[in-house]
């Protein structure tokens, strides 16, 4: 049989197989060829695995004459490449493609982030036992299936059979330039596979969908295209709300029971209904690519078929119709016509749907669900802003032609109120702003901040800006130049030179911990212990940011820390000698409630070692 043919990962499915064994043969017979196929497919030196090999073209060169067979030929019925296709952008698709015909890079698989899943490929070659019959008959020996290699597929497609499984492993560091064909001895030998006692409806299922996907030409979706016909057939399985939000516990809960346990575990697809990241969310919401077998395990779930999901229509009927929508700023040239895309969702206080509609010109307003050939479509609802067109309209008409306010709001299609409410408001605006800026407002704020200076030498910028913050803040936005021509420049801080002596540093630190930390061990029954940690110790010497940036620098301290430092149970210990002497002091009788009371610990916070210590304590008591 024909062997040392480079690196087709021991599998050669359908008809290619025969050509090359039947072309071997012709020049195996024929005395004027001296080419083997050794020679063909030895000297092009090329590495082609059927999951996405690369340098196709280079074979498809050394191939006889009168050959039809191209790179994409190979790469669309011999190769994994159909089962990734509608999963990947379009982008990415021509990427992977022109790497598989040309590229040099073995990376592909890495880049095509299969790799990255962590669905494995199969350990061993399968086939069906009825196709190798049919084989046999058709071309007198049987071959290895493309869709028979998929993880997952456990089940043939055709005959709705269990898969046997050989003893050729899927892929092999040895032996890598060998060819196993599909003997009848191998056969004899095969096993079926061993978790398998009958098949499901989810095995056909999967089988079937990997068929489809290898054997047809399917839509190139991309990933966004893909999340956004998964939320919208969740929202019709009722998995998520009006406005995408997936309802994730119970999408979650209802994938787990829809599939099982043991069978998402077979498929290495578990989902955790408790965490809140899934292998789900990234086909929901995609940031990276998922292996093709969790996206037909979510469109199974969902109740379609590949080819369904494919060609159905995202649900692209809004909450208040299809857009675009009216607009209603008669102050525009676009008055009443269809001009909004911009139409945000959310529930209303009363339980309503309410949708909030964005104008480019600025004009923005909301009204309640309607049917879409109701009349409500032509009412505005609540105007939420009026936008800068409508505004400088609205000013236009009142200062510079003099119009009445019923002649504007005629104008405007708002009412009297409405155009005397604006105009007010834009007059106050207008009386601050000239309030704001006037000579005598900037000589006021400016005297004030010299005065802040002149008392206040010894302050810098920061330091005068807290005592006089809001003159600060007017001048710095009205009058910034004079700001910083008046006031004290910044302070650069200089060591002057010195360096820090860490070495001294760490003894000075460690005698100061342990004179703190001596005072904080000794009973006070005037004072509740405070428990020896890093900050409690650092912050009563003073150093407490020096010994958290430093302490790596100084190993005296760090190692009087390690040494003295508190854990909850030894601090608990304290508390109760702390407690019994306080009991002592006041003449009481000491029981272990009283202690524990004392010393603020509950009986169930506290560990046996401790309740131990506790009884210890009140024997030595009584005896003494």
């Amino acid at each position: 049989m024909v062997k040392t043919i480079p690196n087709f990962s021991s599998l050669y499915p359908d008809e290619l197989l025969y050509s090359i064994i039947s072309r071997y043969h012709l020049w195996s017979r024929n005395p004027y060829f001296s080419d083997t196929i050794d020679d063909l497919f030895g000297r092009s030196n090329v590495t082609i695995s059927t999951v996405l090999p690369n340098r196709l073209q280079q074979i498809c060169n050394k191939l006889f004459i009168d050959s039809n067979i191209t790179s994409k030929y190979l790469i669309y019925n011999h190769t994994f490449y159909p089962l990734f296709l509608p999963f990947w952008s379009k982008e990415q698709n021509n990427e992977i493609l022109q790497g598989m015909i040309n590229s040099e890079d073995k990376s592909i698989l890495n880049r095509a982030g299969i790799l990255q899943s962590k669905i494995p490929f199969p350990e061993y070659l399968r086939f069906c036992l009825k196709c190798c019959n049919e084989n046999i008959e058709l071309y007198g020996e049987a071959y290895w299936h493309r869709t028979h290699q998929i993880y997952g597929v456990n089940v043939c497609p055709l005959h709705d059979e269990i898969l046997m499984e050989s003893s050729i492993p899927f892929t092999s560091k040895r032996n890598r330039q060998s060819l196993y064909p599909l003997t009848k001895q191998l056969i004899k030998k095969s096993i079926p596979i061993m978790f398998l006692k009958e098949c499901s409806k989810n095995d056909l299922k999967i089988s079937k969908a990997v068929y489809d996907l290898l054997s047809s030409d399917s839509p190139v979706l991309g990933l966004e295209k893909l999340g956004e016909k998964y939320t919208s057939f969740l929202k019709k399985n009722g998995l998520a709300n009006y406005n995408g939000t997936v309802r994730k516990t119970e999408l979650l809960k209802s994938f787990y029971y829809f599939y099982g346990n043991s069978f998402l575990n077979q498929m290495k697809c578990n989902i955790y209904k408790s965490s809140n990241i899934n292998w789900i969310d990234n086909l929901i919401r995609p940031r990276t690519n998922s292996h093709p077998l969790m996206h037909i395990l979510l469109i199974n779930f969902l109740g379609y078929k590949l080819k369904e999901f494919f060609l159905a229509p995202i649900d692209s009927e809004k909450n208040f119709g299809k857009g675009p929508w009216l607009c209603f700023n008669a102050a525009s040239n676009h008055y009443k016509e269809k001009v909004i895309t911009d139409c945000k969702v959310k529930l209303g206080t009363q339980g309503h749907l309410v949708g909030t509609f964005t104008c480019s010109c600025g004009f923005v307003y909301s009204r309640r669900q309607s049917d879409e050939n109701h009349d409500d479509f032509y009412n505005i609802g609540l105007i939420k802003s009026y936008g800068p067109m409508w505004e400088n309209e609205l000013i236009r008409l009142r200062k510079n032609e003099k119009k009445t306010i019923k002649e504007i709001s005629l104008l405007l299609k708002v009412t009297p109120l409405t155009v005397i409410r604006k105009l007010k408001k834009f007059e106050d605006k207008q009386s601050d702003k000239v309030k704001k800026n006037s000579p005598d407002n900037q000589k006021q704020y400016r005297l004030k901040w010299l005065k802040v200076v002149n008392e206040n030498p010894q302050l810098n910028k920061t330091g005068l800006r807290s005592l006089a913050k809001k003159e600060f803040a007017w001048l710095y936005r009205q009058d910034r130049k004079w700001l910083e021509e008046n006031s004290p420049e910044n302070q650069r801080v200089s060591n002057s030179g010195k360096y820090i002596s860490w070495e001294q540093r760490d003894s000075e630190i460690s005698k100061l911990l342990l004179d703190v930390i001596s005072e904080m061990k000794s009973i006070n029954t005037t004072e509740r212990p405070i428990r020896i940690t890093i900050a409690s110790v650092g912050k009563k010497i003073g150093k407490y940011s020096v010994i958290l940036y430093g302490l790596n620098k100084m190993p005296l301290t760090k190692g009087v820390l390690e040494e003295e430092v508190e854990s909850i149970e030894e601090f608990q210990m304290r508390r109760v000698h702390w407690a019994i002497e306080v009991l002592k002091e006041k003449d009481d009788s000491v029981t272990p409630n009283k202690i524990r009371k004392v010393a603020s610990l509950a009986n169930s916070k506290i560990s046996l070692a401790v309740k131990h210590i506790i009884n210890i304590e009140i024997d030595e008591y009584y005896k003494g």
